[in-house]
């Protein structure tokens, strides 16, 4: 099949981070407010060294999947904003929650979700400035494996 020009695109508006405010058996997915990045990375395997002295090269084999972090940084709307409040007290809590990332509109017209479970590691306020909107931000260390679903 000869190429007929790129197939990416740029998310559209309605792109939703969210966070589960719900339990595990009956989820109430609540979306952060004013999202404006979202940044997965650090998504690895291990390898362990399995060379030994007969081997004519480096062996390896691959070893446990570590899904890395996601940090989302955000227009700062204040204390009393269900989400910021959301945010807040999972992070206060502690222990593991459970996030979604849901982009609409893929090109194949369907929308993706990604679900994932992780600690909040940092969460933050940006610099105050006169002249600045206040922007936050969160860290996420992301536990078990993301899985992908497209409907």
């Amino acid at each position: 099949m000869p190429y007929t020009g790129s197939k990416s695109f740029i998310p559209p508006a309605g792109t939703s981070f969210n966070i589960n405010t719900g339990s595990l058996g009956s989820p109430l997915w609540t979306p952060l407010s004013e999202v404006g990045k979202i940044t997965p990375s650090g998504r690895k395997k291990g390898v362990e060294d399995t060379t030994n002295l007969s081997s004519l090269g480096k062996e390896k084999l691959d070893t446990i999947l570590d899904s890395g972090s996601v940090e989302v940084e955000f227009n700062y709307l204040g204390g009393d904003e269900a989400t910021d409040l959301a945010l807040e007290t999972a992070f206060v809590a502690g222990g593991v929650h459970q996030f979604t990332i849901i982009v609409p509109g893929l090109p194949s017209g369907k929308a993706e979700t990604t679900a994932f479970s992780a600690i909040i590691i940092e969460k933050d306020i940006t610099a105050i400035e006169r002249d600045k909107v206040m922007k936050a931000k969160v860290k996420l260390d992301v536990t078990g494996v993301y899985t992908f679903t497209q409907a």
